[in-house]
C-alpha cells in the first residue's frame, strides 16, 4: 500500500546543527533522515513494534491563525497501523515546559487534525523511553540494517522465515547462536540474521527483550 506522505524536512543541511541521524528503515525500505535524538529513538520502537505497518516523519506543513499569531509548523509523524487507522504525532520532552511558541504550534495541529478529521496525539519521552534495555535493543537490532544488504535478501525472505519458525517450533530452549548456526550453512548468516530480526519485528518470534540485553546467548521462542 503506497504512503501518502513523503518528508518535508530533512535535518540534513550544512546549516543544521543539531544532532541527526540516517538509518535504513526496513518498514519502508529507504533512508530515513531524524533529528532530534527523541525522534529518532521514536523511529525505533516505531520499527520495533509489530501493529505499524507504514509510517513518514515530518510529513506535513500546515498554518493556522492561533490566539491572535500565524503559526507555521509541521507534524513529526505520520503512522499507519495495520487495522487500518491513521493518525498525525507530535514528540514531546518531559523535562522542560513548553513555551508558548510550542504551545501554539501543539493546538494548531490539533486543530488542523480535528477540522480534517485526522487522529493526532502527542507522544511523551517517558513513552518512548519507558523501558531502555527494551530501546537499546531494538537499537541494536536495527543498526544491522542497511540498504545493500538488506534488499537484495528480500525474495528470500519469505521461505527462509518459514524454515526457521519450523525449527523454532518443537524446542523448549533455543539460543540465537543455535539458530544462526543451524542456518548459517544453507543460506548464509546474513540472510538468516535478518530473516531472524525480522521475525522479531513481526512478532513472529520473541526474545528477552524487555528485560536483559540482546546478544548470541538470547533465548528465542515462539508467541
Amino acid at each position: 500500500m503506497a504512503i501518502p506522505y513523503k518528508p518535508v524536512w530533512r535535518p540534513d543541511k550544512p546549516t543544521y546543527r543539531g544532532d541527526r541521524w540516517f538509518p535504513y528503515s526496513p518498514t519502508m525500505r529507504s533512508e530515513v533522515a531524524l533529528s532530534p535524538r527523541l525522534h529518532f529513538e521514536h523511529w525505533v520502537m516505531l520499527e520495533a513494534s509489530p501493529e505499524v505497518e507504514a509510517f513518514c516523519p515530518f510529513p506535513l506543513k500546515i498554518t493556522a491563525w492561533v490566539d491572535g499569531y500565524f503559526v507555521r509548523t509541521r507534524f513529526d509523524f505520520w503512522v499507519r497501523l495495520r487495522d487500518g487507522t491513521e493518525r498525525f504525532e507530535q514528540i514531546c520532552y518531559d523535562h522542560r515546559r513548553p513555551s508558548p511558541r510550542e504551545k501554539r504550534a501543539r493546538k494548531a495541529c490539533f486543530r488542523w487534525s480535528r477540522a480534517k478529521n485526522q487522529a493526532f496525539r502527542v507522544v511523551r519521552e517517558s513513552r518512548v523511553r519507558a523501558n531502555p534495555i527494551l530501546l537499546a535493543n531494538w537499537r541494536y537490532i536495527l543498526g544491522f540494517y542497511d540498504q545493500r544488504s538488506y534488499r537484495p535478501q528480500l525474495p528470500r525472505f519469505a521461505r527462509v522465515k518459514g524454515e526457521i519458525l519450523m525449527f523454532v517450533q518443537g524446542r523448549r530452549s533455543l539460543r540465537v547462536h543455535e539458530l544462526l548456526n543451524a542456518f548459517r550453512a544453507k543460506h548464509g548468516i546474513t540472510t538468516a540474521r535478518f530473516a531472524l530480526f525480522d521475525l522479531l519485528r513481526a512478532g513472529e518470534l520473541r526474545a528477552q527483550l524487555e528485560t536483559r540485553h540482546f546478544d548470541p546467548d538470547s533465548f528465542l521462542s515462539l508467541p
